[in-house]
């Protein structure tokens, strides 16, 4: 079995660690709505920069904020950072090392911004430039692409929507993904057919809306 697909198969416990942990982020919610900010801006790279996609959808959809998604080389490349005061400015970086979402978030705690680092590594030099770090308990990601890392930045998204806007329903279907991942798991071998698309030239990924994050990670 494939690095690759050992770790897709940690996702359902991935998830439900951050599940388990869900009360550090309900901090967070409750520093947020004491703050107010006027909008959220996301700097991020590669896989993380698709969840930052799903994160503008759902905290514009669900808790009715502004949401941006930051241009890095604003800070590394044209010295030329946005104003983001009153903002709450959030780093993704599975590794916590992108220097330039590090960069975004260290401006943004120099202008008084809330700043939330979502990360695998709660040590990182990303970490260190957030008021708030939201870890990914994913443990050790070894494959190339991303996996159990890519699941658990959208939970951790998920989770600090509802802890800023509490809803019950939303919380019982967020705590009903672990299985729902175990049942897509079990689909294996039909998804197996897919394997003779491996053999064609290009391919088209389609999505829109939540599901845009996904479908530009698959592509």
């Amino acid at each position: 079995m494939s690095l690759f697909r050992q770790e897709i198969a940690e996702q359902p416990a991935v998830v439900q660690r951050l599940l388990d942990q869900a009360a550090a982020i309900t901090r967070i919610g409750s520093a947020l709505r004491e703050r107010r900010p006027v909008g959220v801006m996301i700097a991020a790279r590669g896989s993380s920069d698709h969840a930052a996609v799903y994160a503008k959808y759902l905290l514009q959809q669900r808790n009715r904020i502004p949401v941006a998604l930051a241009a890095p080389s604003l800070y590394t490349h044209y010295a030329a950072p946005p104003k983001v005061e009153g903002f709450c400015v959030i780093g993704i970086s599975q590794s916590g090392s992108a220097p330039d979402v590090t960069a975004v978030l260290a401006d943004a705690r120099r202008q008084g911004s809330i700043t939330v680092a979502i990360s695998n590594d709660p040590d990182s030099r990303l970490a260190r430039e957030a008021d708030f770090v939201v870890p990914l308990l994913a443990g050790a990601e070894r494959s190339v692409p991303a996996s159990k890392t890519y699941m658990a930045t959208l939970m951790a998204i998920a989770l600090l929507s509802q802890a800023i806007d509490p809803e019950p329903g939303f919380e019982s279907a967020l705590r009903a993904v672990p299985e729902a991942l175990e049942r897509a798991l079990a689909c294996e071998p039909q998804a197996a057919g897919a394997a003779r698309f491996l053999e064609a030239g290009r391919m088209i990924v389609l999505g829109r809306g939540f599901n845009l994050a996904t479908a530009e990670e698959l592509a």
